[in-house]
């Protein structure tokens, strides 16, 4: 894994870890926090929280914890199986 300090000044991402490029946000304020608290109050115990979104015209985005998101970087957790 490697910090890109200079990022800002270069249009680069904030951190790369292969194969993933990592933009690193903060706000005061996000909504999704909203979404991803109501996704995570209807979840048993090894559920994994996370929200699909998309904006008109814009292609989806998976919103979900950093915690779980490291686990399945990482290959923790098995791929997707459907519910039976």
């Amino acid at each position: 894994m490697r910090r890109n300090l200079g990022q800002a000044r270069d249009s680069g991402d904030d951190i790369t870890a292969k194969p993933w490029r990592l933009e690193m946000k903060r706000y005061a304020r996000i909504v999704v926090y909203k979404w991803l608290h109501q996704c995570t109050a209807c979840c048993r115990p090894d559920d994994i929280p996370a929200v699909i979104a998309r904006s008109d015209r814009e292609e989806a985005i998976v919103i979900m914890w950093y915690r779980d998101w490291k686990r399945i970087a990482a290959g923790e957790l098995a791929p997707l199986e459907e519910e039976k």
